[in-house]
């Protein structure tokens, strides 16, 4: 079932009554987000007609090679503002996309969101629907659907081959694991989105390379398994943000291990002096968002995906940035191993 037209006037609704620029916001960069802000784009010039004003900002790092080749060959990069240079005033008529925390540790810590506009497909949403307000958050594959079906709800097409199609056709195919947990609304919103885009431009998007430091990583994620049990912790060391989206893969690789139901990568981030941290679960039975909050704080989370499957993450503070150097880094690790790998095997 897609979004009602109802639903879609509501949407219209609210964005038609604001007032002033319209600030959307991303809490990472990964596909989905990217395609999700850029639909949002569209949708609000759309809405209200002309070249309205409009900000994206994003946080995290463009790090994963998918991500920079979808960012350059797409001219996104001119397009966004990193969260680092918002100003109080960027948060009034908030757009939030692909996160539903009013505070997401993944950017911002510290400060609460009050958007006017929520479109997710996680669970455990901070947010309820109110009359001036807009949330749309729903149990599905990926919030590129969602904003799809918004855009053809509201009466709007695309004319011929569109980037923002592409976009939407990426962030759909990689939120669901190339399709395989997804919904059947995400697999009908990827076969409308087709006679929309270049096939070519959509194989350039996902022949990216791979860089040293990704295979790297890789080693590093193997070398540095602890298992208990059907649970696999692991890391690749210290690393920037721009190299941390590797986590994510490197999740989705070992919970195909046999033997393995819950997976944790995690590194240490050197430019932020966080760690963060990806984990991968296949038994139906554990809340992974419960289990990451329990064992990692608050600036964690997690999803089930429509094969039973769940997927999640987060960051951790750590208390002693003052103390960690390139010289300490060896302990540093050490350190946050132990503690990481307690907090997974006493759950």
């Amino acid at each position: 079932m897609s979004i009602s037209t109802k639903t879609a006037e509501k949407f219209v609704k609210v964005v038609t009554s604001i007032q002033g620029t319209i600030n959307i916001l991303i809490t990472q960069v990964d596909p989905d987000a990217l395609a999700s802000a850029f639909m949002m784009v569209e949708l609000v010039h759309r809405t209200l007609g002309g070249d309205n004003g409009v900000k994206v900002f994003y946080g995290g790092a463009i790090g994963h090679q998918q991500n920079r080749a979808i960012c350059n060959r797409l001219g996104l990069c001119d397009r966004m503002h990193h969260v680092s240079k918002t100003r109080d005033s960027d948060f009034n008529n908030l757009i939030l996309l692909d996160s539903n925390k009013a505070e997401d540790g993944r950017c911002l810590s510290g400060r609460r969101l009050d958007p006017v506009v929520v479109i997710d497909h996680h669970r455990d949403s901070d947010f309820q629907d109110e009359d001036n307000k807009f949330i749309l958050i729903e149990d599905i594959g990926a919030t590129s659907t969602l904003m799809f079906e918004l855009f053809e709800g509201a009466g709007y097409k695309f004319d011929g081959i569109n980037s923002i199609a592409l976009l939407l056709a990426v962030g759909i195919h990689t939120d669901t694991n190339n399709l395989v947990s997804c919904t059947e609304r995400d697999v009908s919103a990827y076969g409308r989105l087709m006679p929309y885009i270049d096939h070519q431009e959509l194989m350039s998007v996902f022949n990216y390379p791979l860089l040293q430091i990704d295979y790297t990583c890789m080693l590093n994620a193997l070398t540095n398994i602890s298992q208990r049990g059907a649970s696999l912790v692991t890391n690749v060391g210290a690393v920037t943000s721009k190299e941390g989206d590797i986590l994510s893969t490197l999740a989705d690789y070992l919970i195909r291990k046999d033997g393995v139901s819950v997976v944790i990568v995690w590194g240490l981030m050197l430019d932020t002096k966080h760690v963060r941290i990806s984990a991968r679960s296949t038994d139906i039975s554990l809340d992974l968002a419960a289990f990451l909050r329990e064992a990692f704080g608050p600036s964690s989370g997690g999803k089930f995906t429509p094969d039973g499957k769940s997927i999640g993450g987060g960051v951790i503070s750590i208390d002693f940035p003052y103390w960690l150097t390139s010289e300490t880094i060896t302990e540093a690790l050490a350190l946050v191993k132990k503690r990481i790998e307690s907090a997974v095997f006493r759950q």
